[in-house]
């Protein structure tokens, strides 16, 4: 422990603490005699911004940018996905919608860093499982496959299986904060821990350089791998851009990212384009100025904001619901037993809604019976009433009722039609495997937030982004679970808020 009597209190520092405050101050030395400001929220959302403009530049000043951003919103409105995700308006959608979400998912995953993804890295490391990067990865990927078709199966059937019954208030508001990291030993006060202001190697002194380069000669860069089902376009980016802040459990080398992405649509293209302009130079301006403010933004990331040998991204072209546990299997990598995140951003709701909950629940279950011990599965979405679904009625989900003659009188043996909040329906399905495990695999709540503001950082006093139409703030839920070992004994009992 340390003690300061800087202000006339006696304060005691822990070892972490210590070494966080030996971080910071190392961080600012090397800015210090490199002459560079550490980065803001602000120029971290500014990079990300700058990949889409890059990408996007001739979509985003076509003149029919405009039209084509409203066909895409009248088939999403009319639940025409297969015409609002075709792919000549796939870079219209990617443009205009994905930026704001790519910022938002940036922040979720530099939220749950400190708490979880540092664990699961510390996990790898322990077990020796750490991934070797190909030194040219391929940027995309695609394999054909059919889109999501409708149906539920015995949704019934399931649900009583399950023990659903009806949403109430038992199901909301519960949360477990995160232990991952506070498990490991205490750090030392000489080792380096994840900061915001931590250092790119190509800003260190030539000396520290060479000696990062030389770890990764022989050690390699410590690879995070990920598993994003539905979207593509702002998890790429979000991606990188997490990659970009971040280091990996051993801090001596940086943390690189293996990075598969699934969705029906075809996305190959769009992803393949993202991964170029995220692990290459900005060919942007090194300032700028936007509408809200004449004064000049420094882009302190004119550099790559990942080398291509710390990011690669596949990405196939299939509908989850149709691979199978075999398939699941191969794309977890189950056999090597790594632990890896899995996303569902914005994907999980939309499954149960237009798929249905017969199938989606399978999928979860096929999921959990395949995902590596110490897996994280997390999951955003959009809050409340926005993401419910509804069964009964006397019919499957998504088939038209038939006309009813006007003077036809009800039906007193009818179905009701419910409401079924998807984090309920979700809550119930996974953590169902704490007394009926799938496979030897049950699922912990690590945390579980029913509504979450995110606001772009000019909403925190500065200047707009630069971007050439309007960025929204965004409401989401957000809930995150690992993957144990059923036949474990647990030593610690869940947390609820």
């Amino acid at each position: 422990m340390v003690s300061s009597t800087k202000t006339g209190v006696s304060l005691k520092r822990t070892p972490r603490e210590v070494a966080k405050h030996n971080n910071k101050i190392r961080a600012r030395n090397i800015l210090k005699k490199h002459d560079v400001e550490a980065p803001t929220k602000k120029q971290q959302q500014q990079q990300i911004l700058d990949v889409f403009k890059s990408a996007f530049g001739e979509t985003l000043s076509a003149s029919t940018f405009s039209a084509s951003v409203q066909a895409v919103k009248a088939a999403l409105f009319a639940r025409d996905f297969a015409a609002a995700f075709e792919g000549p308006l796939l870079p219209v959608y990617a443009a205009r919608w994905s930026p704001t979400r790519a910022l938002c998912y940036a922040s979720v995953l530099k939220g749950i860093h400190e708490d979880h993804l540092y664990s699961l890295l510390q996990y790898q490391t322990a077990a020796k499982k750490t991934s070797v990067l190909s030194p040219t990865p391929p940027a995309s990927a695609s394999i054909s496959g059919e889109g999501v078709k409708g149906g539920d199966g015995d949704a019934g059937a399931l649900l009583e299986q399950l023990s659903l019954g009806s949403p109430g208030k038992g199901g909301q508001g519960q949360q477990e904060k995160g232990q991952g990291r506070q498990q490991q030993q205490q750090t030392s006060s000489d080792e380096v821990t994840t900061d915001e202001h931590e250092i790119d190697p190509a800003l260190a002194p030539k000396e520290k350089v060479e000696e990062v380069e030389e770890k990764e000669d022989t050690r390699h860069s410590q690879t995070l791998k990920a598993v994003c089902i539905g979207g593509c376009a702002a998890e790429v980016v979000a991606f990188g851009s997490y990659l970009s802040a971040s280091q990996g459990a051993d801090t001596q080398v940086p943390l690189a990212g293996d990075l598969t992405l699934i969705d029906c649509a075809p996305w190959g293209e769009v992803v393949s384009s993202l991964v170029s302009h995220i692990t290459q130079p900005s060919a942007l301006a090194k300032y700028t100025t936007t509408t809200t403010s004449s004064k000049p933004i420094p882009r302190i990331f004119t550099d790559a904001m990942v080398p291509p040998s710390r990011l690669r991204a596949q990405f196939l072209e299939r509908d989850v619901l149709t691979l199978g546990r075999a398939d699941l299997s191969s794309v977890l990598g189950s056999s090597n037993n790594t632990p890896l995140l899995v996303t569902l951003l914005f994907t999980l709701n939309e499954l149960f809604t237009s798929a249905g909950i017969g199938k989606t629940t399978t999928f979860l279950l096929d999921l959990t019976s395949t995902i590596p011990v110490g897996s994280l599965l997390l999951i955003v979405d959009s809050p409340g009433s926005y993401s419910e679904t509804t069964i009964g009625a006397g019919k499957k989900e998504n088939t038209p009722a038939a006309p009813a003659a006007a003077d036809a009188p009800a039906d007193p043996n009818a179905k009701k039609p419910r409401q079924y909040p998807m984090h309920w329906l979700m809550d119930r399905i996974l953590m169902a495997t704490r007394t009926e495990p799938v496979e030897g695999r049950r699922w912990k709540r690590l945390e579980s937030h029913e509504s979450v503001w995110f606001r772009v950082a000019a909403e925190f006093g500065g200047s707009g982004m630069d971007y050439p139409i309007a960025l929204e703030n965004m409401r989401f839920q957000m809930h995150l679970y690992r993957a144990e070992d059923a036949t474990a004994v647990s030593t610690r009992g869940e947390r609820q808020h």
